[in-house]
């Protein structure tokens, strides 16, 4: 691998870094009692994109072959 496509890999990673933590800074500042509001709705969402993600993985989901050339 070249050093410009490890440059562009390790942009990849830092950015996807920085997607996942700034929503959890978010999460000072909401409080205690917003945190409980929203954490049973929060907890449902995640099994759901869990057994989402199982089930596309499943069916080959997101794997994409060209069948013919589109003129």
């Amino acid at each position: 691998m070249n050093k410009l496509a490890l440059s562009k890999l390790q942009r990849h990673m830092i950015f996807n870094i920085i997607i996942i933590v700034i929503p959890w800074l978010t999460l000072m500042l909401l409080g205690k009692k917003n945190i409980k509001r929203y954490s049973v709705a929060g907890i449902f969402i995640v099994v759901f994109e869990i057994i989402n993600h199982m089930y596309g993985k499943k069916k080959n989901g997101g794997h994409f072959t060209p069948s013919r050339a589109i003129s």
